[in-house]
């Protein structure tokens, strides 16, 4: 009889792991992500709305000192490396916990409106004093536009390099004794349906013995 071992949904399988890799995907997230945002705050939200965004000035503001090249350094280390790190340990777990129905960039979109939250009430409000979403003016529409797209740009460059770890992983050569490896193929947990498929990219597949099948969110 074949034999396969299922890895369920259980709470490990919600994180990445602690590894190397993660930290490159987290830190290539981060950095991609707000590329992103610079070019829409200092390019693109000046067309649109007649100045541009400009996070230093908060952060200035939460922390009362003056020098702003400090406060650029400050939202480029939070956006880079914090962010990403908030994606791939808070966000995206809850969204695989509460809602796995989600595609990625849905949970991207919603992980940037969590962070304009964020931004405009938690720190502009309660740190700073300013108003709550600065009054709701043009500019609070371009910030919530902004993170939007850092937060699927984050998620998007995580969904890359987590698949191209995950074809790695089917790719995989011989052992030293010439026999492959059992192969990881997809479990695809989240059918509508509540049925379970197996399969990798080239179609679907019976899984064999020994072979091991992935939880395979899609997020």
């Amino acid at each position: 009889m074949s034999t396969a071992t299922i890895a369920r949904p259980g709470l490990a399988a919600l994180f990445p792991p602690l590894t190397r890799a993660t930290m490159v995907t987290s830190l290539a997230a981060g950095a991609a992500a707000d590329i992103a945002w610079e070019v829409w705050a200092r390019f693109i939200t000046p067309v649109l709305v007649g100045g541009p965004l400009q996070p230093a000035a908060l952060v200035q503001s939460v922390f009362g000192f003056s020098s702003w090249t400090l406060a650029e350094i400050i939202h480029a280390g939070v956006g880079v490396i914090a962010y990403p790190i908030g994606y791939l340990f808070i966000a995206r777990p809850l969204a695989r916990l509460v809602t796995p129905f989600l595609p990625w960039w849905a949970v991207g979109a919603g992980f940037g409106v969590g962070l304009w939250i964020f931004a405009l009430y938690v720190m502009a409000h309660l740190f700073a004093g300013l108003p709550p979403f600065l009054g709701f003016i043009a500019l609070t529409w371009a910030s919530l536009a902004g993170h939007i797209v850092f937060g699927v740009v984050c998620a998007g460059v995580v969904k890359i390099m987590e698949g191209r770890a995950r074809l790695q992983r089917l790719d995989r050569p011989l052992n030293r004794t010439g026999v492959d490896r059992a192969p990881i193929l997809r479990l695809d947990a989240f059918r509508p349906d509540g049925a379970r498929s197996y399969g990798d990219a080239s179609g679907p597949l019976l899984p064999r013995s020994g072979a091991a099948l992935e939880f395979h969110p899609r997020c």
